[in-house]
């Protein structure tokens, strides 16, 4: 299903629920800064990255049941770029099982010839 990028009317009034100034180093955030990451019928995900210190901020901007938007913003530590953040944001939920499976495997690995034959096996 292709994606919908917001129009410019609606990108004006995610840009207006920006933080405005970086939480880390008070620098000024410009709407340049801003780069939509997801769009879906729930939400956008938004990226805003520092210009001075690289403080990075996701931010999810719900859509408008009756009309106004809302945001959360979290505060990030990462050093993936907007396409790797793309890729990511449409994976599907990983599990609790799959977690568990994934570790249970590796405690069996002893040697690196161990882990690269978990990866010849499938």
């Amino acid at each position: 299903m292709p994606k919908v990028f917001p129009n410019p009317q609606l990108m004006q009034q995610i840009a207006s629920l920006m933080p405005h100034y970086c939480d880390k180093c008070g620098h000024k955030h410009l709407k340049g800064d801003l780069e939509v990451v997801n769009v879906d019928i729930e939400k956008i995900v938004c990226k805003l990255e520092c210009t001075n210190c690289k403080n990075i901020y996701v931010f999810q901007v719900n859509s408008p049941v009756d009309g106004v938007l809302n945001t959360k913003k979290s505060s990030i530590k990462s050093d993936m770029n907007t396409d790797e953040l793309k890729k990511f944001s449409e994976v599907e939920e990983i599990i609790s099982e799959e977690i568990l499976e994934v570790y249970m495997t590796l405690e069996e690995v002893e040697t690196i010839e161990d882990f690269i034959l978990l990866f010849e096996e499938r």
